[in-house]
């Protein structure tokens, strides 16, 4: 669908690979930057959706368009805080915050990824190609430990933080989790968290295979 640039008004927010404008009432666009191909957009449109069919608290995605040769798609928009916004405005919700975070942390690893999701694997794969200061041990350090990482269908995100976490409030003044317009890039299907963890530590610094935990 061809639109022109007339509708755009309030700019959002302001990314490295996107912009997001209020479309309407109720939903916002995200905005490719020139770059990016139809495919691009298509494709985590796509992502989006099957994030929100599974249940995970992201937002709808609608339809995908193109705006004086952008590439972008309307979602769903989601009005609240961040995590972190919580935090600066009552600092002694600190601790709070920090339990809340893990928990939701937790909770999106509960769920099952669509099956149209990457594997951590082929993400880690690619991250290392592109890499340009690895030597050769250490690359081919990376791809022994990244061989040993067995698959799983375990729903993960790789942008988890404060800011990436918007909070609604109700009269309670109970907060849920709702994932901002998230990129597709950042949502795979993984192992154990615990096995990625080991994973990745032992391909950025060869040899060291000690115990670790998952960070939240």
């Amino acid at each position: 669908m061809n639109e022109s640039n007339s509708q755009l008004a309030e700019l959002v927010s302001k990314g490295a690979t996107s912009d997001i404008y209020a479309w309407s009432e109720n939903r916002l666009l995200k905005l490719l930057h020139p770059r990016y191909p139809r495919e691009v957009a298509e494709r985590e449109c796509e992502i989006i959706r099957s994030l929100h069919a599974t249940g995970c608290p992201a937002p709808r995605a609608y339809e995908v368009l193109e705006l004086d040769g952008r590439f972008g798609f309307v979602l769903e928009r989601i009005d609240g805080i961040s995590l972190l916004q919580l935090v600066e405005r009552k600092p002694w919700k600190l601790f709070y915050s920090a339990r809340l975070l893990a928990d939701l942390h937790a909770q999106v690893h509960q769920y099952t990824a669509p099956l149209n999701l990457p594997t951590q694997r082929s993400q880690l794969e690619r991250w290392f190609a592109q890499a340009k200061d690895f030597t050769v041990r250490q690359r081919a350090a990376a791809a022994a430990s990244l061989a040993q990482l067995p698959d799983g269908r375990t729903l993960s995100h790789g942008d988890f933080h404060p800011a990436n976490i918007l909070l609604l409030s109700s009269r309670t003044d109970y907060y849920r989790l709702v994932q901002p317009p998230p990129a597709a890039m950042l949502w795979w299907m993984s192992p154990a968290p615990a096995c990625f963890l080991k994973a990745q530590i032992s391909a950025a610094k060869p040899g060291l295979n000690g115990p670790c935990s998952w960070g939240v």
